[in-house]
């Protein structure tokens, strides 16, 4: 039986590519924060998946974590690794402390490191396994309020490629997801710590109060998480799989304006 081990399993992306896997008859491991969400998902997978409950920011986690699963898989380790787990702190560059921007990263990009380096000597002893890294449109197509957040996935966009061309000689293969905006638990997190973000008297009051940046108009636009699932499966199953996976059309089509036309009028369209 093959095995996946999701970080972020507990809820929204993670939870449903548990449940994915999980019925196409792959064995689930996983790891969230949450206790309760923890027991909760438990009990929906059922025996033989296990979820636990583990930071992906705490080195002792991390580490008691991968020892946890490194006895569930007999001592090989997970035959799919994704990296899943991350929020967002929006607010602009300049309202965000240096704490809030090390705390994103921490969770967005370290976090993703902690668990590459965890489980990575177990495939490359193998001379197999895939790592699957969820990005973000937001790694390639930055949005104003959004700076913290995008600087992430762009970290994780440049990790994944040298990661993907230093895994070659091993066969463990890399790919990247970059999703749209989905129908997730993120968008709300969000724009609670957008508000909460938000310092007395900033300059950037009329921004804040702009129809951009109101949660509705985000949900408007937003898709299931089934699709991002089924763009892990492919990158989990297929013999060549891709090195990014971009999901949604509007994804497909913020890259390409980003591309190929000039700054003046990207910039507008994105904004």
């Amino acid at each position: 039986m093959k095995t996946i081990f999701i970080t972020g399993a507990t809820r929204g992306i993670g939870r449903e590519t548990g449940s994915l896997f999980a019925g196409r008859g792959w064995r689930v491991f996983g790891c969230g924060r949450d206790q309760h969400l923890v027991e909760e998902t438990n009990t929906a997978l059922g025996h033989p998946h296990q979820i636990f409950h583990m930071d992906v920011t705490n080195d002792e986690d991390v580490k008691l974590g991968m020892e946890t699963l490194m006895q569930l898989t007999g001592g090989k380790g997970p035959d799919v690794l994704v990296n899943n787990a991350g929020y967002q702190e929006l607010g602009p560059i300049e309202d965000l402390s240096i704490e809030i921007w090390k705390k994103q990263f921490d969770v967005n990009v370290f976090g993703y490191l902690r668990m590459i380096q965890a489980i990575l000597p177990s495939m490359r002893k193998r001379n197999e396994g895939r790592i699957i890294n969820v990005s973000s449109v937001a790694g390639q197509v930055v949005l104003p309020f959004y700076g913290a957040y995008c600087a992430s996935k762009h970290a994780i966009e440049a990790i994944s490629d040298a990661l993907r061309m230093e895994l070659k000689p091993f066969s463990v293969k890399v790919s990247i997801i970059e999703p749209g905006p989905m129908i997730s638990n993120i968008n709300f997190t969000g724009f609670a710590n957008l508000q909460k973000n938000r310092p007395e008297g900033t300059a950037y009051d009329s921004y804040y109060k702009s129809g951009p940046f109101k949660l509705d108009h985000i949900e408007k636009i937003s898709q299931p998480t089934e699709l991002v699932s089924e763009a892990i499966w492919k990158a989990a199953t297929s013999t060549r799989p891709r090195a990014r996976y971009r999901v949604t059309l509007l994804s497909r089509l913020a890259i390409l304006a980003k591309t190929f036309l000039p700054a003046s009028i990207s910039d507008r369209i994105i904004s």
